[in-house]
């Protein structure tokens, strides 16, 4: 019971990040006494120098092959995914809050874990090089992914005219940058990357928590929860449950159609399953911030089914592990 109560830390200090900006929203808001608007940035940073230590890149050689491993990681990533969440919004679209569509679109179109993912396919017995280089993989093209077919979207719908370029040289010094120096590190530094490592999740959680904490505190003070802000959260965590579900089923059974060994197979279902908060709320705070101001898209409601998955996702890959996903099928 301790060690189930021990891996749901993230969830608890999200809950009461978010309690906290809902009662006290005043501090982490945009003017507010902690400087959210260049704080952020900087919080940023430091997630992805840490991501960047902690990340052995030395093992992505030994982990290109199976090639249609990655295809069918970045497949359901970046298309599949996507695809089913758009027809489940066609066809049950009606049962879910308008004001949360977008949200679970931005939700299907986010990059795997990387932590996350490799930890879990570590302990499933999985291939941990083939987890690393799909991870990697996935974030690195999420850069250019999620930004273009986000504006893409916007730009359909609502008409809205936004310059890419802007957007992926802010992510890039947001996100690549601090993850090559994070590696310069590891390269220049190993025994300060060795002890750094173990420490990089912990740390890098409670600094996503603290982004979520200004998300939600600016999205309170503007006033957007005023009126259904309780009946949204409902329907975003049960909705968010059940697709996790259903996509959970999905990943694992259609993993068996390519031929892998059991270690492989989990390294796919893990880095197909999940989807990064690490890096899916820098790129989306990034494009929200690039969109014009009369748009008024709040940043909690488009973040919100994210925030959602995440934590579930960690419970039911801890669920997985514990009932052995990999000794089932060797």
């Amino acid at each position: 019971m301790k060690r189930f109560f021990k891996g749901q830390l993230f969830t608890l200090y999200l809950l009461v990040a978010i309690g906290l900006a809902i009662l006290f929203p005043e501090a982490a808001a945009s003017g507010g006494i902690l400087r959210s608007e260049w704080t952020v940035k900087v919080v940023i940073w430091l997630i992805f120098i840490l991501q960047g230590i902690s990340l052995p890149t030395g093992e992505l050689v030994r982990g290109y092959r199976p090639k249609r491993l990655h295809v069918f990681v970045l497949s359901w990533n970046f298309l599949i995914f996507p695809m089913i969440v758009w027809l489940l919004l066609l066809i049950f679209g009606c049962l879910i809050p308008q004001t949360l569509h977008l949200g679970f679109l931005a939700l299907a179109i986010m990059p795997t874990t990387i932590a996350m993912s490799v930890s879990s396919t570590a302990g499933a017995g999985g291939n941990v090089p083939n987890a690393i280089f799909a991870t990697v993989f996935s974030n690195l093209l999420a850069i250019l992914w999620v930004p273009t077919v986000a504006i893409a979207y916007l730009s359909l719908e609502g008409g809205v005219t936004v310059e890419l370029w802007p957007v992926f040289c802010d992510l890039g010094f947001l996100i690549v940058l601090p993850l090559i120096l994070g590696q310069v590190i590891r390269w220049l530094l190993p025994t300060l990357a060795q002890k750094t490592a173990p420490r990089a999740r912990p740390l890098s959680n409670f600094l996503i928590v603290f982004i979520i904490h200004v998300a939600f505190a600016n999205s309170v003070k503007s006033g957007i929860f005023t009126d259904s802000g309780s009946g949204l959260v409902f329907y975003a965590l049960t909705s968010s449950a059940l697709l996790l579900v259903l996509m959970t089923a999905l990943v694992w059974w259609s993993s068996a159609w390519l031929a892998l060994s059991s270690s492989a197979r989990i390294a796919a279902f893990f880095t197909g399953a999940q989807k990064s908060v690490a890096t899916g709320l820098p790129i989306l705070l990034s494009v929200l911030a690039a969109l014009p101001a009369d748009l008024n898209l709040a940043a909690a409601l488009v973040l919100l089914p994210l925030l959602c998955y995440h934590p579930m996702q960690l419970f039911i890959a801890g669920v997985l592990i514990a009932n052995g996903i990999g000794r089932s099928h060797e």
